[in-house]
This record gives C-alpha cells, sequence and structure tokens, in this order.
C-alpha cells in the first residue's frame, strides 16, 4: 500500500490510476483544546482609572453599545472582569451552570454545540459582541446548549450575574439593549439549529465510525513506514492519496489520520465514486458529490468541517472529455477549497 502527501501531479495519476484509489482530504483544521476550570472567569475587577476610562471610551464608540447613556457605560466598565485567553481556550461548555456574562473587546470566539457527527458551527462572536447571555438575560435557571471557544488570542470582559441584575435595576436601557441583541441572537440560533438538523440528516449514510484501534500492527519496516506516514498525514491536514488493493484497510488508514488529527471531533464521512447515480445517457450524476445550484446540496458542502474519503475516485475519469471535467473539478476542490456545483438544470453537470 502507498499513501502518498498530495501533489497535484500524483493525484492525477491517482484519478487515472486502474488501481483501486482513495483521496482523502479535510478541511478547516480545530486545534485541541486547552484544558482549565469551566466557565472560565477571573477575580481581578476593572478597577483602575484609567483602565475604567479606556473601557467606557470604547464602548462609547462602538455602534451597538454607544446608543447608552454615558453614566451607565462607566458603571458597567467599573463592574468588568479583564482577562486575556489563549487560542483554543475552552471558556464554558455545554451543560455548565452560567455564572456571568462575557463581553469580546477583540479577538474571535466559535460558539459550538455537539452532536452525533460532531462539533456543529453555531456562530462566531468577534469584536463587541455579547456571549453566554442567553439565561442570564433572561433570568431563565440552566446550563450551557452550547460551548464557547477562543480561535485566536482573545481579550474578554466578564460581567458577573450579580452585577448584570445590578446593572438592569439601576439602568433599564441596558436590560433593553441586550435584548435587542438577544431576539437577534435567537433567530440566528433557530435558523442555525434547522440548518445543522438538515444537514446532519443528510450526512448520515455518509458518515463513519472512527477505528478504535490506535497503531497499525506489525514491526516490519514496511509497518513501522506506514505508521510514520500516517502521523505525517495527520499533522498536516493535507489531501492525501492511497493505492492499494481491495481489502487492504484504506478506509482504517483514513479514518486513523482522522482520528490523529486536529479535526478527530469533527466528522468522518465516506463516499464512494462506485456507487455514484448515472444519468439516462449513461453519464455519471455527481449532485451527491458537488450538488447542483438551488436543488441539492452535495456532501463536499455539507460536511464543512471533518474528512471526506473517496473511494474508487478513479471513476471521475471514466468515459469521454466529460469525465476529464470531473476530475478537474474534484483537483480544483484539492487546491482551492472552493466547491464548482452543477448547473441549476437537468441533463448537463
Amino acid at each position: 500500500m502507498s499513501l502518498n502527501k498530495y501533489i497535484h501531479l500524483s493525484i492525477q495519476q491517482g484519478l487515472n490510476s486502474e488501481t483501486e484509489s482513495i483521496v482523502t482530504f479535510q478541511t478547516q483544521p480545530v486545534a485541541a483544546i486547552v484544558e482549565q476550570p469551566l466557565p472560565l472567569i477571573t477575580d481581578d475587577v476593572t478597577a483602575d482609572e484609567k483602565v475604567v476610562e479606556d473601557c467606557q471610551n470604547w464602548l462609547n464608540s462602538h455602534p451597538v453599545w454607544g446608543q447608552l447613556p454615558a453614566e451607565a457605560l462607566k458603571a458597567i466598565a467599573q463592574s468588568f472582569h479583564c482577562f486575556v485567553v489563549e487560542p483554543q481556550t475552552l471558556i464554558y461548555q455545554e451543560g455548565q451552570t452560567p455564572i456571568g456574562l462575557y463581553f469580546l473587546k477583540s479577538g474571535t470566539v466559535e460558539i459550538f454545540q455537539r452532536s452525533q457527527i460532531g462539533q456543529l458551527l453555531i456562530r462566531y462572536r468577534n469584536a463587541g459582541d455579547l456571549f453566554g447571555h442567553t439565561l442570564i438575560a433572561n433570568a431563565v435557571a440552566g446550563t450551557y446548549q452550547t460551548s464557547a471557544i477562543a480561535l485566536a488570542k482573545s481579550d474578554i470582559w466578564f460581567l458577573p450575574q450579580a452585577a448584570f441584575h445590578r446593572l438592569i435595576v439601576e439602568y433599564p436601557s441596558i436590560q433593553q439593549l441586550i435584548h435587542t441583541l438577544l431576539s437577534q441572537d435567537l433567530h440566528e440560533y433557530a435558523t442555525r439549529i434547522a440548518w445543522e438538523q438538515m444537514r446532519i440528516q443528510a450526512l448520515q449514510s455518509y458518515i463513519q465510525p472512527v477505528p478504535s484501534e490506535t497503531s497499525i500492527l506489525g514491526s516490519s519496516k514496511a509497518a513501522q513506514k506506514l505508521a510514520q506516514q500516517v502521523n505525517q498525514a495527520a499533522a498536516h491536514l493535507e489531501p492525501v492519496a492511497l493505492q492499494a488493493q481491495a481489502g487492504t484497510g484504506k478506509t482504517f488508514l483514513a479514518g486513523l489520520i482522522h482520528s490523529r488529527s486536529e479535526l478527530a471531533s469533527q466528522p468522518f464521512a465516506e463516499m464512494d465514486c462506485a456507487n455514484l447515480l448515472r444519468a439516462e445517457d449513461g453519464r455519471l450524476d455527481t449532485d451527491a458529490l458537488f450538488g447542483r445550484v438551488g436543488q441539492q446540496l452535495g456532501i463536499l458542502e455539507l460536511l464543512q468541517r471533518g474528512t471526506l474519503l473517496l473511494d474508487n475516485v478513479q471513476v471521475l475519469s471514466q468515459g469521454d472529455a466529460y469525465g476529464g471535467k470531473l476530475r478537474s473539478r474534484l483537483i480544483h476542490y484539492l487546491k482551492t477549497g472552493l466547491i464548482l456545483p452543477n448547473p441549476g438544470y437537468c441533463g448537463q453537470n
């Protein structure tokens, strides 16, 4: 068995090969999560007058928070607890009880939810956004339904629950503003969850279990070389071409690469190109792979993040010049990450 790091020539040769071949590729890395007690907070209150003034000025210049009166902004600034988190720091996670709300001064935070196919992206939070505030703003008991992780080094302001309730009593305008933001968030959340439920259902037939075995058995030089190649492929998150006869463990190796990569929390899916339907004229129907404009989403778009194993990929180069176009579209995706869906009408791909 050969396992080669993706280069354009090797992929093209693999697509034309008579030997059963597979292409495995991964998208959008998610690094390992930094572990610490959660939810993440700090006891350091913004007490320095200069820091409070800078915080108030920053809030005043923000298009949303700047709508509040100056005295309310100063009270908020005096109540914040400030801290900095490094990339891939988990701030809170599903099932935990909220103890305050978070305000992102700078950086990027991802709000996600776990499902049977892996980690689902709910939304991103950017500078000036609140997060982790839904239950507290509504004065509802419960636990987080999502998790939050910093994607970049981020400055975060934390407002404890008690301080929040005090502020909204003293300054009702704060509660009005947050409720406006909350209604927008709930609409966005409902839309995203509906999309994710559709996506999960569409991916069910392609999702594969990740191998429970964590190593390659054998002490021969060939086995050691293969284990080394698997580790290299998992570390670099680049497309990989595997070539071997049927039944030699290509799916196992692809799953092993996935489980050792930064995408281990994301879906691992497989599509057999030999099972693609054919149109009446005998040509391949690739809607399941590339999708069709306005009619169907293909697995490349549905998967979003994770690892896709394409089995019998040489099928895409069978037939006439039309087959060559299929191969070129796949290579275009591997090189750029851009999907070229089929046109939104029948009879031509």
